[in-house]
Parts: C-alpha cells; sequence; structure tokens
C-alpha cells in the first residue's frame, strides 16, 4: 500500500522460507502466493561497474552497500529516489542520484571507472619523512614549566581521570 513493492516482496518471500521451517503449510502457501502476485509489478535496478577491479572499490546504493555479485544484475528496487555513490582509495568519489519509477520500471545506472585523484597520487618517497622523538632529558623549559604548575597537577595527575571515570559510572 505504501508502494514499496520490492521491500513487501521480500517480506512475504521471507515469511513463506519461515512459514516452510515451521512446517506451517497454509502461511507458506499464503507468502510465496502475494510474492508472486508482486513479482511482475517489480521496478528493478541494474548497477554497471565499469572498473571492478579497482583496488578497494566500494559501490553504495542508498547508504548500502552493493556486494560485487550484484553488479550487472537486474535486482528489485522500491521505486524512488536512488542514491549510487563509488569510492575507493586513492580515487576521486563519483555518485548520481536516480529516480526509479513504479510498475516494473526498469533502470540500469553505469558507475564510470573512477579518476585517480591528483592530491593522493603523490608518491610517498616525495614527502619528507617526519619522525617525533620524545626527549626524556630533563630541559630546562620542561623544569620551568613543571615548577609553575600546582603541586596537585605534577603529582595527582590520575585524580582527573579517575573522577571522570567515577562520574561517568
Amino acid at each position: 500500500k505504501l508502494g514499496k513493492t520490492a521491500s513487501a516482496w521480500a517480506m512475504f518471500r521471507e515469511a513463506a522460507s519461515a512459514a516452510r521451517a515451521e512446517n506451517q503449510v497454509d502461511r507458506a502457501k499464503t507468502g510465496t502466493m502475494r510474492a508472486d502476485r508482486l513479482e511482475p509489478l517489480l521496478s528493478r535496478l541494474t548497477i554497471n561497474v565499469a572498473a571492478v577491479n579497482t583496488p578497494g572499490l566500494v559501490v553504495t546504493r542508498n547508504g548500502q552497500a552493493v556486494p560485487n555479485g550484484a553488479y550487472g544484475v537486474a535486482l528489485p528496487s522500491d521505486p524512488g529516489e536512488q542514491r549510487i555513490e563509488a569510492r575507493a582509495q586513492g580515487r576521486l568519489p563519483w555518485s548520481s542520484t536516480v529516480e526509479l519509477g513504479p510498475q516494473a520500471a526498469m533502470l540500469v545506472v553505469d558507475v564510470p571507472e573512477l579518476a585517480v585523484d591528483a592530491a593522493s597520487a603523490q608518491p610517498a618517497a616525495a614527502a619528507p619523512a617526519l619522525e617525533l622523538r620524545e626527549s626524556k632529558a630533563p630541559t630546562a623549559e620542561r623544569a620551568a614549566a613543571a615548577a609553575t604548575q600546582p603541586a596537585a597537577a605534577r603529582h595527582g595527575s590520575w585524580h582527573r581521570p579517575l573522577g571522570l571515570v567515577l562520574g561517568g559510572g
């Protein structure tokens, strides 16, 4: 009744499967019959991906990951707005929003090969290596900073985290 034919179809199929598992023949038959009535009305969305072998490629539909096995397959989808996105490390993200019509509409979305991100394409060797080391030797600056801190801050540094943990608990 809400126009979400694919969701209803999937729910009837799941109900029929669960009913068969519990040996409820009449309920399984009803669920299968209702799913079969909806099947000709299902709108289907096909997502074709040009560069399937792109390392780390993630394609999503409305925020949900699309499994690789679903690429190029006309899958039942609820009518309405569909947002398709593709991302991969070192590549520029791609997205498209399309409108899937009701009553057995068919829609194909082609995800192009993702362009290389010039900012992340710089070789790692070109960036200067930054090495951070903390000196354990006392310095005049550390001694001066320690002298200006209150005694509680120097010696009771565990009091505040303990208070936060106990307060949170």
